[in-house]
Order: structure tokens, then C-alpha cells, then sequence
């Protein structure tokens, strides 16, 4: 029983570390999906607010901010499409990502006593 107890929370980590590699990757493409669809709306509804300003009735014309919001919206959820299914690019694929856990020997007095594993589980 008590080998059960020591060993569930290791194999525990081994599961968090080999399955969680895969979630970040797919966390990096939505936030970039999310980030194109909100610079997008922002910048359709600052060109919809700069047409105001050549219109005779701009009053009667607000509305052209929400249209350009939308048609914004639209153009960054084609690019946040694009850019979460290209192939990486060449500077991508060479840049090396930290493994997110250390292992280090332990020493006494000139002899190897033992290894010592750090991982690292949030980082912010």
C-alpha cells in the first residue's frame, strides 16, 4: 500500500508532462487566432469611426463603426485562420523552447549520491 501511495504521484507528473506539451501548443495558436480577431475589430472600428469624418451627415452614420467592427471581425478570423494552419517558418522551427524540468546530479564528498529532478509546473 504505501508503494502505491509513493508512486501515484510520480506517475501523476510523467502524465502532466507528456500530455500538457501538446495543450501549450494548441494555447499559442488560439491565443494568436484570438489576438488577429480582436486587433482586426479594433482596427475595422477605427476605420469606420475615419469615415465619419469625409461623410456630410456623420450623426446619421454611426453606424459605419459597427459595420467596420464587423468587417474588421471578419478579416482577422481569415488571418487568425491562416496563421493557425501555415507550417511554422524557418526562425520557428530552429528556436529551442526550455524542456520545463532540470535533472542534476547529486555529489558527497567526490561521490554521486543521486539525481535530483526539478520541474517546473506554472509559470507566469
Amino acid at each position: 500500500m504505501k508503494s502505491v501511495r509513493t508512486l501515484g504521484p510520480i506517475i501523476l507528473c510523467f502524465l502532466f508532462i507528456t500530455l500538457s506539451s501538446p495543450l501549450l501548443n494548441a494555447a499559442d495558436s488560439m491565443n494568436t487566432f484570438l489576438t488577429s480577431c480582436a486587433y482586426g475589430t479594433a482596427g475595422g472600428a477605427v476605420l469606420g469611426l475615419a469615415s465619419l469624418a469625409f461623410s456630410e451627415d456623420p450623426g446619421g452614420k454611426v453606424s459605419s463603426v459597427a459595420k467596420g467592427a464587423s468587417l474588421g471581425l471578419y478579416f482577422g478570423i481569415a488571418i487568425g485562420f491562416y496563421l493557425m494552419n501555415t507550417a511554422p517558418g524557418p526562425t520557428e522551427v530552429l528556436q529551442e523552447k526550455e524542456p520545463g524540468y532540470l535533472l542534476a546530479p547529486i555529489f558527497n564528498n567526490y561521490n554521486l549520491d543521486g539525481a535530483q529532478v526539478m520541474i517546473n509546473l506554472v509559470r507566469y
